[in-house]
Formats: structure tokens, sequence, C-alpha cells
């Protein structure tokens, strides 16, 4: 890892959609050597899951009216909290399945500036002085 310059304490996993559906898996399933230190799972299913209190930190955006998954309930944050475990909600009014793919002029649109956001508060992207991450 070191040749490509990667950290091993600032690896995560990301899925859209059906990778919403593999990410918090793995975090799940796998042993905590082979955790990623954070979960970032785009419109996931939102049923509840066994979390082990050393789960990695989850961050998860999904619309109301994505029809696929917004009308859940809210079992995988639920999960996450009952094992003490830092987790990021963001639940927007409108924007679907598939809104992290374009810009829709709703509130979806800055779901990508609060991954950043949350991401930078955790230290595993650093902020360059006067240059506002992306």
């Amino acid at each position: 890892m070191a040749e490509w310059g990667i950290k091993p304490d600032r690896v995560g996993f990301v899925g859209f959609s059906a990778g919403a559906m593999t990410a918090p898996s793995v975090a799940l399933q796998s042993g905590p050597d082979a955790r990623p230190d954070f979960v970032v799972p785009i419109y996931p299913p939102m049923g509840v899951v066994a979390v082990p209190e050393d789960a990695p930190p989850l961050f998860v955006a999904v619309a109301a009216d994505d029809p696929l998954f917004g009308d859940a309930d809210f079992g995988l944050i639920q999960s996450w909290q009952k094992a003490k475990c830092p987790v990021d909600l963001h639940y927007f009014e409108r924007g679907g399945h598939w809104f992290g793919m374009h810009v829709q002029g709703t509130s979806t649109d800055l779901w990508f500036d609060a991954l950043i956001k949350w991401m930078t508060m955790h230290g595993w992207v650093v902020a360059t002085a006067g240059a506002q991450p992306h």
C-alpha cells in the first residue's frame, strides 16, 4: 500500500444501490482486521442488521421518494446506534434513486459535500489550507 501512497487506516467502502447492499455486509461480515475504516452506502436497504460494537462509522444517504428504499424504516441506522457505533444519516426529501449520479436541483445535490465534511471530521480527508474540499 505504501508504494501507492495509500494509508491503511483510511480505507473505506463506498457503494451505490447494489453496492450499497454490499457495503454494510463487508463491514459486518469481515473480521476486524479486514473491515474498512468507514462505510458509505448511498441509497441502501434500510433493514435491521446485527452490528458488532467495533463496526466502522457509517454514512448513509437516501431520498424519501426513492422507490426502492425511501419508504423503509430506519433499521440500519438504529442497528448502528444500538451498537453505539458512529452513524451519519442524510434523508433527503426528493431525489429518487440514483441521485448521486447527476445534479437535480434538489437538496440531494449536497450529499457529496456532506460526505467530504464527514470524512474530514474523522480525519480520512485532509483539507489543504485555503482550499475547500468538493
